[in-house]
């Protein structure tokens, strides 16, 4: 059976407190916990994620439950490159360059997108 917040309120305050009258308070210190532990790593959290580049666009999105990043790779023929974090202004730089698109070499993060550079200059798996 799925754990429901009624479940989980159901199994505090009957099975452990033997108080039925006290939901209200159990809801908020259930949510309370969930807000403090929702953002950090467990392994069961923890997913490698495949997302692809597309030919003339530098930006990428990332999905709404993205929390963290530990490595960004570009997949390019048969081998596997580090992509290079760095900061806005330069990967803007980078995309100024007239003739700049290429096979992507660094990146920046902002918010829950990725601007890549150069820009690709054909559909490359991340």
């Amino acid at each position: 059976m799925p754990a429901t917040l009624q479940n989980i309120v159901d199994r505090i305050g009957g099975d452990y407190l033997v108080r039925t009258d006290i939901d209200a308070p159990i809801i908020r210190a259930v949510q309370a916990a969930i807000r403090h532990y929702e953002r950090k790593r467990w392994p069961w959290n923890e997913v490698t994620l495949t997302l692809t580049a597309s030919n003339g666009a530098a930006t990428l999105s990332l999905p709404s439950d993205f929390l963290a990043l530990d490595l960004l790779e570009v997949q390019f023929q048969s081998s596997t490159y580090e992509l290079h974090r760095e900061s806005l202004s330069i990967i803007k730089q980078m995309n100024a360059a007239p003739g700049g698109n290429n096979l992507p070499t660094s990146f920046t993060q902002r918010g829950y997108t990725f601007e890549l550079a150069p820009i690709p200059d054909s559909a490359y798996l991340l």
